[in-house]
């Protein structure tokens, strides 16, 4: 009988943009046994993940969402089981917002830093 790798510690979202959410987590304590990979599950309701991924890595960001939109999120390992999950974190993606001007396409962040950096330096 295998011992399931224990749950990854500090586990972490950040909304990196309209589209897309950073997951971040320390390994777990215990693999007991040979680590094969992280499983990323995410969907838009807490009680339905319906959505995989698998890396190696501790950090991934989660591309090719919609905008505007609540992500729930969990992570586990595994290695020839699944190991013991993470608490389901949620974060919502930002709204989706760009502006032309004079021939430079900026987003909203892009553009408040701008703006804030402008009025920094006139005051």
């Amino acid at each position: 009988m295998f011992s399931v790798p224990t749950e990854p510690r500090n586990f972490n979202l950040s909304v990196a943009s309209s589209k897309s959410i950073r997951a971040s987590w320390l390994r777990p304590l215990k693999f007991n046994g040979v680590f094969k990979h992280y499983v990323v599950m995410y969907g838009t309701a807490s009680s339905k993940l319906d959505k995989r991924l698998e890396t190696k890595d501790t950090v991934y960001v989660i591309r090719d969402l919609e905008e505007f939109t609540e992500y729930f999120v969990q992570v586990y390992a595994e290695t020839s089981v699944s190991g013991t999950p993470s608490n389901i974190e949620q974060a919502k993606t930002r709204e989706d917002c760009e502006l032309l001007v004079f021939n430079f396409l900026f987003d909203c962040s892009n553009l408040m830093a701008l703006l804030l950096r402008r009025e920094l330096h006139a005051g």
